[in-house]
């Protein structure tokens, strides 16, 4: 079917796209029965003429609105699409990187591989049998994409794309038994302030502000009917408490190390699963974020502060002090108490940005914090 069109191949923006691409990456098949092309959209009209006139039969469409066709041809189908903006752009917003590559028409009938434009690295994820989502909100956009993936997983012998690192899975195998359930738990109860906070406002919008602080104050019930342990419990709290602080983190216009270390402060030794879990919580909202900016940029937080976590340890988590607390109590005159760990924290926050090096400074900043109080 495709070959009748090879008096098109003049026209050199003319792409073929998705699967047949993808199966002559593979060398299942030479020719696919099964084309998906894309057409200048300036021109779209003309050149659907005359594909209708060269295959002897008119299309029916796919979608009026975005300007989708299809012809059948005996047991063949091509699927036809307006390609309008860059070639990059439009890859950009289909399903899977194995999906997302394209050929001019030209060097698809002539089998040219090395022309491929591949922008998210679809041909890698062939030779690994990787099946991954183009961008973040792939499957969302599209529920059919899911059915998709089965398929494909299925007939090519996919694997799911990589979600977590190694690292972070090794990190996720320490949990053990009793860790795993607490953080199952509090996936479970991370919204149980919601209900009592809940409010309507003028504009018919529901709130549940502070519902995180509330519920934190409820865990403790929990926690002594369920009879958890103390380190259990923290777990619990920190879960319930801080669900949402990578995302309102992640809406800064600028993250710096700081914030990373207050994450990592809050979250705990929980931090592997709470950060996966802020993530998959903001992934399951609704109205506004949802958009595909909104959750790359909370991907990009969770990533920066699983980077800091696994292999940044002694700059940003822990980062050493050049004064003890001993020695701050004796430069600042002041007894014990909790003016200290606060002093501490807010120091190693300045050392996870660099801006602490010398033991002077640390007083100075230690004095300075002090009075601030």
């Amino acid at each position: 079917m495709i070959e009748e069109l090879r008096q098109l191949v003049r026209r050199q923006d003319i792409y073929v796209v998705g699967g047949a691409v993808r199966d002559l990456c593979l060398g299942r098949a030479q020719i696919s029965p099964d084309i998906d092309l894309l057409l200048p959209a300036h021109d779209f009209q003309g050149l659907l003429a005359e594909v209708a006139e060269v295959f002897g039969c008119s299309p029916f469409p796919l979608s009026g609105e975005r300007g989708f066709f299809r012809f059948v041809v005996g047991e063949e189908t091509c699927d036809l699409s307006p390609l309008t903006g860059e070639l990059t752009a439009n890859l950009a917003q289909r399903d899977f990187t194995v999906n997302s590559m394209a050929l001019s028409l030209d060097d698809y009938l002539e089998r040219r591989l090395n022309k491929i434009h591949d922008p998210h690295g679809g041909r890698a994820h062939l030779k690994q049998k990787l099946l991954c989502t183009t961008h973040p909100l792939a499957l969302q956009n599209d529920a059919v994409r899911i059915l998709r993936a089965a398929r494909l997983m299925a007939e090519y012998d996919f694997s799911p794309g990589p979600k977590l690192t190694p690292a972070v899975q090794a990190e996720l195998s320490k949990l053990d038994l009793h860790q795993q359930a607490v953080c199952k738990l509090g996936a479970l109860l991370h919204d149980m302030g919601k209900p009592s906070t809940r409010a309507v406002r003028e504009d018919g919008r529901v709130t549940f502000y502070r519902h995180e602080q509330v519920g934190q104050e409820m865990v403790s019930a929990v926690s002594r009917r369920l009879k958890l342990s103390q380190a259990e419990h923290k777990a619990l709290s920190r879960f319930v408490r801080w669900h949402m602080y990578l995302g309102q983190l992640a809406r800064l216009p600028r993250l710096h190390n700081g914030h990373i270390y207050r994450i990592a402060r809050r979250y705990g030794e929980q931090s592997v699963p709470l950060a996966l879990f802020a993530l998959a919580d903001f992934r399951g909202k609704g109205g506004e974020a949802q958009t595909e900016e909104d959750y790359s940029q909370i991907v990009r937080t969770t990533e920066a502060f699983l980077e800091a976590w696994l292999f940044k340890k002694a700059e940003i988590i822990s980062p050493p002090l050049p004064i003890t607390a001993p020695e701050l109590m004796q430069e600042l005159k002041l007894p014990p108490g909790k003016w200290l760990g606060e002093t501490l924290d807010h120091l190693s926050e300045q050392a996870a940005m660099g801006k602490l090096v010398s033991r002077e400074q640390a007083v100075s900043l230690a004095r300075e914090f002090c009075k601030q109080r």
